[in-house]
């Protein structure tokens, strides 16, 4: 049974553009970061809102290599 249908890959050309069109809009920075994290660490929308700086330090309190998310 499948449970929905496959995501859309965006291309390299697409990521580049849209990347250059969040650079001139307002908060560029904060929707640079939402669409590379949704782009790069396949993250889903509802998953990016339910970040939290703990998902993202590790043990000792530094930026972690890795996303920690919680199962909730």
């Amino acid at each position: 049974m499948s449970l929905g249908r496959q995501a859309k890959v965006l291309s390299k050309a697409q990521i580049t553009t849209t990347l250059l069109y969040l650079k001139a809009r307002p908060y560029a920075l904060r929707n640079t970061v939402i669409f590379l994290l949704s782009v790069k660490a396949g993250l889903r929308t509802k998953e990016i809102a339910q970040l939290k700086w703990g998902c993202l330090l590790s043990a000792d309190g530094n930026i972690s290599d890795v996303i920690a998310l919680d199962n909730r």
